[in-house]
């Protein structure tokens, strides 16, 4: 009898062996995300024999969520920033944004345009900005957000490195000075 693995190597390498391999996973990891949720509930100290095992303690909870339904499969074994926050989500909205694989981020002020910017491709900013608690932030709620967040534009005024008052030194911006100018400072301020 041939065993599984015997049987996937004599797959001949190809796309669809590819995908089959890896449905056959998926299919697997399901399956073991069940089991973890049946053994569970007859052993409530399960999940830490199976990390002192040597099972990532992260995986573990992961699969224990997708076997009790609050975590969408396919975000198993995302480490995007995006999927991060989704994880965080109730199942639903997590189900929502991965079927439309974008989220929509507001670009710009009062003016703003939005772009369709895919779950894997969002900055750690992006994800702040468009995704909250319970799912895709409006674009109130990111305008918003846009607001909050953005630093005005000060006043862009030439100064001195420093300057030298009679009993104090002010000093402007980072600046390197030599002895001979130190000398001459401290000359100035006595």
């Amino acid at each position: 009898m041939k065993t599984q693995i015997e049987i996937h190597n004599a797959l001949p390498d190809s796309v669809e062996s590819f995908l089959t391999l890896l449905q056959g996973s998926a299919n697997t990891l399901l399956q073991a995300a069940q089991m973890l949720v049946r053994l569970k509930e007859n052993d409530p100290t399960i999940i830490e024999k199976v990390v002192s095992a040597g099972a990532s303690p992260r995986l573990v909870g992961d699969l224990l969520r997708v076997g009790e339904g609050s975590l969408n499969p396919s975000l198993l074994f995302d480490n995007s920033a995006a999927a991060k926050k989704v994880k965080q989500l109730p199942v639903s909205a997590q189900a929502e944004i991965i079927k439309r694989g974008a989220v929509e981020v507001v670009m710009g002020g009062s003016e703003a345009d939005t772009i369709m910017v895919p779950l894997h491709a969002m900055s750690p900013e992006q994800v702040k900005q468009a995704l909250g608690p319970t799912g895709q932030q409006s674009r109130a709620d990111q305008l918003a957000y846009i607001r909050r967040n953005s630093r005005p534009a000060g006043p862009d005024i030439d100064q001195p490195a420093y300057l030298a008052r009679k009993d104090r030194l002010i000093i402007n911006r980072p600046c390197e000075l030599s002895r001979l100018q130190v000398i001459r400072l401290l000359e100035e301020m006595s």
